[in-house]
């Protein structure tokens, strides 16, 4: 019992059975007011007439009776006598009272009771008419009748006379049979009609199902051929563009996993082969005091690749939370050369810098320095061989339009701004002189200590401020934007490179493997994007093959450190 209430639930359950009996019910309701208002005017109609009919035919009783009961009078008979003597034959379901002025009873006929003779004597004093009434205790049509009621003046008394109205009520009973057998028909019909519409209807919902069960994560590349202008087509269109978005992201992860797995499996494959040469193949003590520095070079690599991965999946997955603050860019530029010193004399190449004004921005100072040192490493290690020199800058104007158009296609659009961030019209951004010395990443040692004792008076003045910019963290709106401009005379890259740029494990040169002299593993300017993306700004890249590449990173500035 309960399977089977189980089974008729889910039947019903169905959207196809539920679309049939809400068509059901909206015809249902159309055929109550359509019969309704029929059997309303059509019982009114037999009213009328039947009325009419009994007319005619109580008049001609009437005229018999007053006939009958004046010569019954003229001769002295019994008024029974003389209309069987006329030959007069009346109805059994007909009613006849005969009062005289005083209301008293003549004669009576028909199925007549004490309490319907006393109603009749009531109406006698109406004079001439014709009139409907219930007599209580009569069996026929329920005691609905038509009464005429005819005074005799000659004679002083009243003829009153009844026929039942039964005629009406078979006449409505026929049409309500009538209305039942005819409505109950349209619902059936309209029930298979329905029951099919629905099924024809919701054909591109089952077939999406099919579909849907069809796709699994090794084949996603089945799509929906359903042509049609309506909401399953959209429904299909927007399936398909679903399923697009899947393959897509079910790819890259598939590159992702492949490509990690290979760069992972790099390192460890030269550690084992650098271990396994020094237990077996190694014999000068020269050598074996060299394999430890390979083997850490390989371990700092997959270290770095390590920490990369990680720090992207945690970004993916949401769970890294900046610490925002206002941060001076200049400190973070300076912070970012001065590490990189070092790694651009061992590639000799030139570190330079133009203005480093003051420019406050609201984020993460370990992160922007990260996303700097990427950028920077980036270009030193490409430009390393085919150029001489990167220039860092940093200024203050407004992004163009294209710029703006940039950020949205590279997806660094942030969703639930709180502020609407300032832009221009305009092309672009009219180019600044260069100021500031260079820095060599062969120069003295007096450079070094020049941008650090720089560096040591801006983080004062950032100590400064630290408690009201904690207090005021929130309320801070972009005044402005700041451009961080890293520009190289490297080798360039070539147009069909850059719409890919920032994707996980890309590199435009396959020639250059992260083993050789600008080796790299393809994730730095993913991480450069998602901070970019984090701090609500975007970037820009203008290369051409031959000409070098300038990366610039537009972020928007807050008010000035002693404003805050």
């Amino acid at each position: 019992m309960t399977a089977l209430l189980v089974r008729c639930w889910n039947f019903l359950a169905r959207v196809r059975v539920r679309l049939t009996l809400w068509y059901l019910a909206i015809v249902m309701v159309v055929l109550l007011v359509f019969g309704g208002s029929l059997y309303s005017a059509q019982e009114h109609m037999n009213a009328t007439k039947v009325d009419t009919e009994l007319d005619g035919l109580l008049r001609r009783d009437a005229l018999q009776l007053t006939d009958a009961y004046r010569e019954a009078v003229v001769r002295r008979v019994a008024f029974e006598r003389m209309l069987a003597s006329k030959n007069v034959r009346l109805p059994e379901s007909e009613v006849v009272v005969v009062l005289d002025q005083r209301g008293t009873i003549l004669y009576t006929a028909g199925p007549l009771s004490n309490r319907a003779i006393l109603t009749l004597q009531a109406l006698a004093s109406r004079g001439h008419m014709t009139l409907n009434c219930m007599l209580p205790d009569v069996p026929r049509a329920q005691g609905d009748y038509h009464i005429s009621i005819s005074p005799v003046p000659e004679q002083n008394v009243t003829l009153l006379v009844g026929l039942p109205r039964e005629k009406i009520q078979q006449e409505n009973q026929e049409l309500l049979l009538i209305l039942l057998l005819h409505g109950s028909g349209i619902l059936l019909v309209s029930a298979a009609g329905g029951y099919w519409l629905a099924g024809k209807a919701l054909k591109p919902v089952k077939l999406i199902t099919r579909t849907a069960n069809t796709i699994s994560e090794t084949d996603l590349q089945r799509r929906l051929s359903l042509q049609s202008n309506d909401e399953f087509g959209e429904l299909a269109a927007t399936f398909n563009r679903m399923l697009d978005r899947l393959e897509e992201g079910f790819q890259r992860q598939k590159r992702f996993t492949a490509d990690a797995s290979h760069e992972l499996r790099t390192p460890l494959t030269l550690l084992l082969l650098e271990i396994h040469r020094g237990l077996t193949a190694l014999e000068k003590p020269e050598e074996y005091r060299q394999l430890p520095y390979q083997l850490q070079e390989e371990a700092e690599q997959m270290s770095t690749l390590v920490d990369d991965l990680l720090m992207l999946a945690r970004a993916d997955a949401g769970q890294i939370t900046l610490q925002r603050e206002p941060v001076d860019l200049s400190d973070v530029l300076v912070t970012a050369i001065e590490r990189l010193l070092p790694f651009a004399r061992q590639h000799e190449i030139t570190l330079a810098t133009g203005s480093l004004p003051e420019l406050y921005v609201l984020g993460d100072q370990q992160h922007l320095v990260r996303m700097c040192l990427n950028l920077m490493t980036n270009g030193i290690k490409y430009t390393s061989g085919t150029g001489s020199r990167v220039m860092v800058s940093l200024e203050e104007g407004m992004p163009g339009e294209e710029a703006l158009k940039e950020r949205s296609l590279q997806g660094n659009a942030l969703q639930g701004r709180e502020a609407k961030e300032p832009t221009r019209e305009g092309d672009a951004l009219k180019e600044r002189e260069l100021q500031g010395g260079e820095l060599q990443g062969r120069g003295e040692e007096e450079t070094g200590s020049l941008l650090r004792g720089g560096m040591a008076n801006r983080s004062l003045l950032s100590g400064c401020s630290d408690e009201n910019a904690t207090r005021d963290r929130e309320a801070q709106q972009p005044v402005g934007w700041a451009c961080i401009c890293i520009q190289d005379d490297g080798p360039g890259i070539a147009p069909e490179h850059l719409p890919s740029l920032f994707e996980r494990f890309y590199r435009a040169d396959v020639a250059r493997t992260r083993h050789s002299k600008a080796g790299g593993i393809g994730l730095g300017l993913s991480i450069v994007r998602w901070i970019v993306q984090e701090h609500r700004g975007c970037i820009e890249i203008e290369s051409q093959p031959g000409c070098g590449s300038t990366f610039r990173v537009w972020l928007p500035v807050v008010a000035s450190h002693q404003d805050l």
